[in-house]
C-alpha cells in the first residue's frame, strides 16, 4: 500500500530558506550617503529596500510595511535606535522582525544597551559590505523559519479543530443508533428474564 504525501505536508528544506535575495529591507539612518550605500548593497544582492529618515519615520513605516529586515542605525534625532528597538519589540506586529544595529558606537556597554533594548545582531561602522550582506542573509533565514514555524502551527491549529469537529460530529451520529440498540437489548433481556 502507498502513501500520497502532497508538498504541503513534507518539510521545507533548508535550503529553500537561503535565498540570498528577495527580502525587504527597512534601512534607518539619518545619513543619506550611509543609507545610499547599504540600499545599494541590498539591491544588488535582489531585496527590496525602504529608507527611513529617523526613527519617528522608522517606527511609521515598520509597522505600515512589515519589512522582513531592519537595519537601524542608533544615532538619530527624535527617537535613537535604541528606542526604535524598544519601541518595535514591544509590538506584537513587529516584535518578530530581526533587528540589526548598526552603529559607530563600539563600547561593550551600547552592545549590551542594544541587546537590552532587543536588538538580534550588531553591524560596526564602517561597514564592511560583504558582512553586511551574510548578517542580512542570516537574519532573513531566521525570519522565514519564524514565519514557517507560524504558518505550520496555524495549520496543525486548524487541523486539531477539524479532527476536533470530526470527533463530536461521530460521536454525535452514533448516539441514536446507540440508544436504539441498547433499548432493543434490554427489552430482549427483560423478554428472556421472564
Amino acid at each position: 500500500m502507498s502513501t500520497n504525501i502532497t508538498d504541503e505536508t513534507q518539510p521545507t528544506p533548508l535550503s529553500a530558506f537561503d535565498s540570498g535575495g528577495d527580502g525587504h529591507i527597512l534601512v534607518v539612518d539619518d545619513e543619506e550617503r550611509n543609507r545610499r550605500l547599504l540600499r545599494d548593497v541590498l539591491i544588488a544582492k535582489g531585496h527590496r529596500v525602504t529608507e527611513a529618515r529617523d526613527g519617528e519615520e522608522a517606527l511609521v513605516l515598520a509597522r505600515r510595511e512589515i519589512p522582513d529586515v531592519i537595519l537601524l542605525d542608533v544615532m538619530m534625532p527624535k527617537f535613537d535606535g535604541f528606542e526604535v528597538c524598544r519601541s518595535l519589540k514591544a509590538d506584537t506586529a513587529t516584535m518578530q522582525i530581526p533587528i540589526l544595529i548598526v552603529t559607530a558606537l563600539k563600547e561593550r556597554g551600547d552592545s549590551i544597551k542594544g541587546l537590552a533594548a532587543g536588538a538580534d545582531d550588531f553591524i560596526t561602522k564602517p561597514i564592511d559590505t560583504e558582512e553586511v550582506s551574510l548578517r542580512v542573509r542570516n537574519a532573513l533565514r531566521m525570519k522565514r523559519l519564524h514565519d514557517r514555524v507560524i504558518e505550520d502551527y496555524e495549520k496543525l491549529s486548524a487541523l486539531e479543530k477539524l479532527r476536533d469537529n470530526l470527533i463530536h460530529m461521530v460521536v454525535h451520529d452514533m448516539r441514536t443508533p446507540l440508544t436504539a440498540i441498547l433499548g432493543t437489548l434490554a427489552i430482549i433481556h427483560g423478554d428472556m428474564a421472564s
